[in-house]
């Protein structure tokens, strides 16, 4: 009787295929996000899909989903654990350490800037940096 073919890779293969597949699941979660994203305030979309090409789209992303789940199924393959709160911070700590970069006198190695302009940018980035402050505490916090 053959193997299953899950007791046929090893560690590190099934650790290979687990995290390829775990990428080709977030490039769907990410083309979804896209087909229905909408513009935002400075980031525009547009480019837009016609309703046929969509819903093509939609099919052959649950046609890989069901592919992906499959083959964990049939591999054995492990599943990432994302700790949200983990997620989240990691993103705010990331927008906060740009925003410090960009403050004053960061703005300056992009060019001469007058001291008026670039207090008027620190206080915009200033307000910015405090409200996703108050979200990285709050995460801390939870």
């Amino acid at each position: 009787m053959p193997q299953p073919m899950e007791s046929r890779l090893s560690e590190n293969h099934r650790r290979v295929v687990s995290v390829l597949m775990q990428q080709a699941e977030m490039v769907c979660d990410e083309v979804e996000r896209w087909l229905s994203r909408p513009s935002g305030l400075l980031n525009r979309t547009r480019g837009e899909f016609p309703p046929t090409a969509q819903n093509q789209l939609r099919e052959l992303l649950q046609r890989a989903r069901r592919e992906i789940s499959r083959s964990a199924a049939a591999l054995n393959l492990s599943s990432a654990v994302v700790v949200r709160r983990q997620a989240v911070l990691s993103l705010l700590t990331k927008i906060l350490s740009d925003i410090e970069d960009v403050h004053s006198p960061g703005l300056r190695a992009y060019g001469n800037i007058s001291p008026e302009l670039e207090q008027q940018v620190d206080a915009h980035l200033a307000r910015l940096h405090a409200i996703f402050e108050q979200m990285a505490e709050l995460c801390v916090r939870s």
